[in-house]
């Protein structure tokens, strides 16, 4: 994975290390504007996805407000990550979209709620999930940036702070 660092306002790209740890070397990256991945400040890649109520949408509808996107994890007896979902879509429900992505044995009917197990949102797994448990969360401005990237359960130190509640 390419990774940016910015510093003085500008963006560089982590390109190499020395054997002996001594020396990194950045790139200066002058387009990092028009770079679409999931670092705070790119661009978010949009994505179709089935909802677990069967709706079948596009976050490209979803640019009026922000878009918070949140991984739970249900397996391994995790039941913080999905009340931490639930507390964020109550808290925020009116503010933002909040999508939830969790790998379910069962499909909870939730229009909001996106099973990553349905072939049809493997686009969504493979851009904002990449592993079969997360627990990370991003935030999503109405300029399609990412604003920010937290875990989950850090939500209350993090989101208020983004959005005027």
């Amino acid at each position: 994975m390419r990774e940016f660092l910015k510093l003085n306002g500008s963006y560089y790209l982590f390109d190499s290390i020395n054997n002996s740890g001594e020396y990194i070397r950045l790139i200066k990256e002058k387009n990092f504007n028009e770079k679409v991945g999931l670092q705070v400040g790119m661009l978010a890649p949009d994505f179709a996805f089935k909802s677990a109520s069967g709706d079948t949408l596009n976050t490209t509808t979803m640019h009026n407000k922000p878009l918070i996107i949140a991984n739970t994890c249900g397996c391994g007896g995790d039941i913080e990550s999905p009340k931490a979902y639930f507390e964020i879509r109550n808290t925020f429900q009116e503010e933002a979209y909040v999508l939830r992505l969790d790998s379910f044995s069962e499909n909870p009917s939730d229009e909001w709620t996106i099973n990553m197990k349905d072939v049809y949102n493997k686009d969504a797994y493979h851009k904002f999930r990449q592993a079969y448990c997360s627990r990370i969360c991003y935030v999503i401005g109405q300029n399609q940036r990412i604003l920010d990237k937290l875990l989950i359960t850090d939500w209350k130190m993090d989101l208020p702070k983004l959005f005027n509640n």
